[in-house]
């Protein structure tokens, strides 16, 4: 009884219980660089725009401290701002190396994965409201703003960049947001700090400097068995792509090499 208790480790204590969540949906199946030389750039338009619908989870439970205390994973805090054009560029990336990385296998052969994003945007949502000159509560304020999230119309419905990612999104007005980036020490868009899962503690704020280096064998690796199976390899649970970033963050590394690391040193 007393494991069920057990609060969060580290500074995952300060994640609030439940976020705004967009499942993940991948627009296609094959590559498109398989698909440029065939098809018309409306075509290709479309095929990026494809379906998926546009869905948002207002209150998703984040994993539950007894989960993330018995099973390896981590939490990665990504860091953007929607008018930074290297942010809108990374956060497909980061989306898709993601839903193929952080993929585990369990002992029972079956795919699970005990990792998640949190994305925590550097600029508020549309509907988002500041109550905060009328009232102090910050239970007020989240309430009324998860409220305004699951009533608002499909258009208007939460950060349109976020939409098919798989990431769970940290309103800019979310009571927890100013605590959480004093803990981190966040201070640059992008950017990605990778929380282990199990202790809390930060393992690299080089996140998405070590994903950016891994995204081509990424491409490379779907591309490969989109050619050998010739369908989506989501649907072959033997396919699992194997990251030497994931792996080195399980070894409590920043997944970066060495030289990189005593260049950002010097920088």
């Amino acid at each position: 009884m007393q494991s069920q208790t057990r609060r969060a480790p580290g500074v995952l204590r300060a994640l609030p219980e439940t976020l705004p969540f967009y499942p993940y949906c991948r627009t296609n199946s094959k590559p498109l660089r398989l698909n440029k030389k065939a098809k018309k750039q409306k075509d290709i338009d479309a095929e990026l725009n494809d379906d998926g619908s546009d869905t948002i989870i207002a209150n998703k439970p984040l994993l539950s401290a007894i989960d993330i205390l018995n099973r390896f994973g981590f939490t990665l805090f990504f860091f953007v701002d929607s008018t930074n054009r290297q942010c809108l560029s990374a956060i497909p990336k980061v989306s898709q190396w993601c839903h193929y990385a952080l993929k585990v296998f369990n002992s029972d052969g079956r795919i699970g994965n005990y990792s998640r994003v949190i994305c925590i945007p550097n600029n508020s949502s549309p509907h988002e409201i500041n109550i905060s000159s009328t009232t102090s509560d910050p239970i007020m304020q989240a309430n009324i703003n998860s409220s305004l999230t699951s009533s608002v119309s499909k258009q208007q419905q939460g950060m349109a960049m976020l939409q098919k990612t798989g990431f769970y999104h940290l309103p800019f007005l979310h009571p927890k947001r100013q605590a959480l980036l004093h803990l981190l020490g966040a201070n640059r868009v992008p950017s990605i700090i990778v929380v282990d899962n199990r202790f809390g503690t930060i393992i690299t704020r080089y996140g998405w400097e070590a994903i950016e280096r891994e995204i081509s064998k990424l491409d490379q690796y779907i591309e490969s068995k989109w050619i050998e199976n010739k369908k989506d390899i989501d649907e072959d649970l033997s396919n699992h792509f194997e990251s030497e970033v994931v792996r080195n963050w399980g070894e409590g590394k920043s997944g970066l090499p060495l030289w990189w690391t005593l260049f950002g040193w010097i920088m």
